[in-house]
């Protein structure tokens, strides 16, 4: 029974495992590293917003990055949006106190010069934990903070 049970335990962390992986963030206007390894990003919105290139990419099966551009301003349309979901690296401790590992935010710009961002965290297996939105002025930028952590300012 014992064998029984340490076989499924070794399942469900190796298939919990599969879902989040390391991030590699691939954009030449701002490189960043961690434990050797150099990543590139950018930080601020405005830069992105210039550069329709701007692709962020995702191993290990986390979810590949959606970035949508609405040149027009009609009727209160969001002129930008930007989905992205990045995996933590291996310490997680160093950066998830509470043991969220996976975060997902949504921010979109409309005509009214508002912006929304949306941030979801999840747990290590995929699972949505917590959920918060926020509104900001349309000079938002996404500040890159502690490796792996991108926050709204001035949102609040």
């Amino acid at each position: 029974m014992k064998k029984l049970i340490l076989l499924f335990v070794l399942f469900a962390v190796a298939a919990c495992d599969r879902k989040i992986g390391y991030y590699d963030l691939k954009n030449e206007n701002e490189t960043y590293s961690y434990d050797g390894e150099l990543y590139s990003g950018t930080a601020v919105s405005d830069v992105e917003a210039e550069n329709p290139s701007t692709v962020y990419e995702f191993r290990e099966g986390v979810k590949q990055s959606e970035i949508k551009y609405y040149p027009e301003f009609a009727g209160g349309k969001v002129q930008y949006e930007k989905n992205y979901s990045m995996g933590r690296l291996s310490d997680e401790k160093e950066f998830s106190k509470d043991g969220l590992l996976l975060r997902e935010e949504h921010y979109s710009w409309g005509m009214d010069g508002k912006a929304t961002a949306s941030v979801t965290w999840y747990d290590w297996c995929g699972k949505a934990k917590r959920k918060k939105s926020f509104v900001c002025d349309k000079n938002i930028n996404i500040k890159y903070v502690n490796y792996d952590h991108f926050i709204p300012e001035p949102c609040k």
